[in-house]
């Protein structure tokens, strides 16, 4: 997630104001990323990705907000971002929200950013979506067929693509509508109702087909009579 702040404050300060944030309800400018920090979810390779960008393009009053349980990985990942004067400045570690507070905090994004080398589904990448957030994801894992072309896909291991697509929406007002257009779309497809629906039409049909094949081999009685089977 990211927050704008005019004037490179300290990372804690952001956080303080992320928080107030979306206490009050107020619309600000942040990219999230949320979940457990594990290897697979790539986060070293987004921090190294973001840092480059950021100092590259001189954005100093943008920052990554990341959400996330405490662990292991995540503290080595802290203490990675404090020795990096860009990460320590500009990078918001909160700690696990509860679900009305992480849906205020995706709402208010610019943008997710999930740049995982393995997903079993992707569900908070749903989740953003369905609330009109772009989404930056991973075209090599499950998160590109659940997102389709409604996520700005990339290679996750590809640092200059990662840029790119951090850089083409947060800087592109036409891309954050026209991404959070498709998303919210997308997302429909994957509601209860429609889930619902799908398995009810399927019920019908197998249903149907049971009614057919029943009277495919129902015998007739002249059948019955003559060959003693049933």
């Amino acid at each position: 997630m990211w927050w704008s702040s005019r004037g490179g404050r300290r990372s804690d300060d952001l956080c303080r104001r992320a928080r107030g944030a979306v206490a009050a309800g107020r619309d600000q400018t942040l990219p999230v990323v949320c979940g457990a920090i594990e290897p697979r979810k790539n986060i070293r390779h987004l921090l190294d990705c973001f840092s480059a960008w950021v100092s590259q393009e001189g954005f100093d009053d943008v920052s990554l907000v990341l959400v996330s349980p405490p662990g292991p990985m995540k503290q080595a990942l802290q203490e990675y971002a404090r020795t990096h004067p860009v990460l320590a400045r500009q990078v918001c570690w909160l700690g696990q929200q509860p679900s009305p507070v992480l849906g205020q905090l995706l709402r208010q994004a610019m943008m997710l950013v999930h740049p995982s080398l393995y997903e079993g589904f992707g569900l908070t990448v749903l989740e953003a979506m369905a609330r009109g957030t772009p989404v930056v994801a991973s075209s090599t894992t499950a998160c590109g067929e659940v997102a389709d072309e409604a996520a700005w896909l990339v290679d996750p291991t590809d640092a200059e693509a990662l840029c790119q697509a951090m850089h083409a929406i947060a800087t592109d007002v036409g891309h954050q509508q026209r991404l959070g257009k498709l998303g919210r779309l997308r997302a429909q497809q994957f509601s209860w109702e429609t889930t619902v629906r799908q398995t009810l039409r399927s019920i019908s049909r197998s249903s149907a087909a049971e009614s057919t094949l029943s009277g495919w081999f129902t015998p007739s009685s002249e059948e019955t009579e003559d060959n003693g089977f049933w």
